[in-house]
């Protein structure tokens, strides 16, 4: 199924037909070649305040052809949470509660809308650090939760698989994760030398190491928001190994 099929009178409306072949998996891959510079002149801030972002977001021009590139985009998110909503007739946060933080035993939480009560997909949820640390536990046990598979096992690998690079000082994107070395000099790229990460700006993060078995999650108000990272490379995973 096309995109085309859940906003039809959006697309039906581009005058560049190529945007007709973007996909969910541009999306989770934020691949979608719109012009986005939200790691650039917006400085981490997109102008998404308005009453519908979705035609906002297809609206940008397309600089490259979708799937050739990734480039941070917000607005891909918040696609993918209009679209959970068309398909599945709940709310982003709705259907999250239902099969993820329910399960999760996450309540305590806060889920902004946009003006047309679509759950944000990009920055509108609000979780407590210990909240954070159980998605990153549910990824490092593979989708299982006390015994049940939450998520499945073969999402949680193809959606933290490496894609693409565009950003060598942070690493290769996957589907909405994060992928780099524990160690940036080496050539081994397996699972030994991996670390999976969710990060939000001034330095939020969820990290999972699957060779130490280990979950690492950061709250901070950062200037630098990769920082984390360094730290840790340099002091968590030293000592540990």
């Amino acid at each position: 199924m096309t995109l085309e099929n859940y906003f039809p009178k959006i697309l039906d409306k581009q005058v560049d037909t190529r945007k007709k072949d973007i996909t969910i998996e541009h999306l989770l891959q934020m691949s979608v070649g719109l012009d986005w510079p939200e790691f650039g002149e917006w400085n981490y801030m997109p102008p998404m305040f308005v009453h519908d972002i979705v035609k906002f977001v297809f609206d940008r021009p397309l600089v490259d052809d979708p799937g050739s590139r990734m480039n941070y985009n917000s607005g891909c998110s918040h696609v993918l949470s209009a679209i959970i909503t068309k398909a599945t007739g709940m709310k982003t946060s709705a259907f999250a509660e239902r099969y993820l933080l329910g399960p999760l035993g996450i309540e305590d939480y806060l889920w902004f809308e946009d003006a047309k009560g679509i759950s944000y997909g990009s920055d509108g949820l609000r979780l407590l650090p210990y909240d954070l640390a159980k998605i990153g536990q549910l990824y490092l046990q593979e989708g299982m939760w006390k015994g049940k598979q939450i998520v499945s096992a073969e999402w949680v690998k193809e959606s933290t698989e490496p894609r693409l690079l565009t950003y060598d000082y942070i690493g290769h994107y996957a589907s909405h994760w994060w992928v780099a070395k524990l160690e940036p000099d080496q050539q081994d790229f397996s699972m030994n030398n991996r670390m999976i990460f969710a990060m939000g700006r001034s330095g939020q993060f969820i990290i999972v190491i699957p060779s130490l078995q280990t979950v690492i999650v950061f709250t901070s108000t950062l200037e630098n928001t990769i920082k984390p990272l360094a730290f840790v490379r340099d002091y968590i995973v030293k000592s540990m190994v």
